[in-house]
C-alpha cells in the first residue's frame, strides 16, 4: 500500500473458550509504501464470505480506508497461526521443504594447499600441509527435506542435503625454519627454528548430510611475532579441505 494511506488493524486473540476476542487499533496513517502478505477482499464482497471458515479464524484484519473514511477493502490473514495444519499423504507419498538458517560449530581444516610464490630470483614451489587447524565458524545454511509416510507406521524424515555458506576463525601455529622463510628479509639460517602464532580467517562452501559437513575453503594466515613478517606464506591465500559440526541441534535435544 502507498504511503499516507488510511487503515484500521484489528487484531483477534483465541481464548480458552474457542472463540476470538477482537480488539481494533486507532486509525494509523502509512508513513512509508507497506506491503502486506494477505488477502485483499473488497468491500462490497465481504458479506458473502463471513461465514467462511478461514475469515471466523482469521487474527489479523485490515480495513483499508478512502480519504474519506469510507472502507474500500479488507486484508485478511487466512491463516489462523493458533491452529494446527495437518497434510495428508498416502501410501508412500512424499512431501519435500525448504529450511534457511544460521548455524554454528567447531571446524577442521587438516589439509591446506598454499600457491607458489617468488620474489626476484626466489621462487617458493606450492606446498600441501597437514595439521589439526581447529577453528569456530558461523554459517548460512540452506536445506531441502522431506517426510514420507508408509502405511502402518509413522512419518519418517527423508536423509536431508544442505548447502552452507560459512566464513570462520582459528588459531594455530606454525614452525619457521630456513626453507620456510627464503624470501624473507632476514631468512633463518642453517638449523634454526622458530614458532609463530597463525590467526587465519575465510570463507568456505559445504556440503552436508545430518549435522556433519564438509566443504572446500579459502583464507589467508596472518603471522605474528617476531620473525613473522619473513615467513613465505604470511599474509598469503590457501586452499583446503575441512569439516564442521553443526551444534545448534545438539543444544536442542
Amino acid at each position: 500500500m502507498k504511503k499516507g494511506t488510511n487503515i484500521i488493524n484489528i487484531k483477534r486473540v483465541l481464548e480458552c473458550s474457542g472463540t476470538y476476542t477482537e480488539t481494533r487499533l486507532p486509525i494509523q496513517t502509512l508513513t512509508n509504501n507497506t506491503t502486506y502478505h494477505l488477502a485483499k477482499v473488497m468491500a462490497a464482497d465481504l458479506v458473502a464470505i463471513q461465514l467462511a471458515k478461514w475469515y471466523v479464524n482469521a487474527d489479523e484484519i485490515i480495513e483499508v480506508l478512502d480519504k474519506q473514511g469510507k472502507i474500500v477493502y479488507y486484508l485478511i490473514d487466512r491463516y489462523d497461526r493458533d491452529a494446527d495444519y495437518q497434510i495428508k499423504l498416502e501410501n508412500r507419498g512424499f512431501v519435500s521443504f525448504t529450511k534457511k538458517s544460521l548455524e554454528y560449530g567447531p571446524v577442521v581444516i587438516p589439509i591446506k594447499y598454499r600457491l607458489s610464490r617468488e620474489r626476484g630470483a626466489i621462487k617458493v614451489k606450492d606446498e600441501f600441509t597437514t595439521d589439526l587447524n581447529l577453528g569456530v565458524y558461523g554459517a548460512y545454511r540452506f536445506r531441502k527435506y522431506g517426510v514420507r509416510y508408509l502405511t502402518g507406521e509413522t512419518l519418517k524424515e527423508v536423509p536431508s542435503v544442505s548447502f552452507s555458506i560459512a566464513g570462520f576463525i582459528n588459531l594455530g601455529t606454525v614452525t619457521l625454519d630456513s626453507l620456510s622463510t627464503t624470501l624473507g628479509t632476514a631468512p633463518l639460517k642453517g638449523e634454526e627454528e622458530e614458532t609463530i602464532g597463525v590467526f587465519s580467517s575465510g570463507l568456505g562452501t559445504m556440503l552436508s548430510l545430518g549435522d556433519l559437513q564438509v566443504g572446500l575453503y579459502s583464507g589467508i594466515d596472518f603471522g605474528f611475532g617476531q620473525n613473522a613478517k619473513n615467513w613465505n606464506y604470511n599474509n598469503r591465500l590457501w586452499l583446503g579441505f575441512g569439516v564442521t559440526y553443526n551444534v545448534n541441534r545438539f543444544w536442542k535435544k
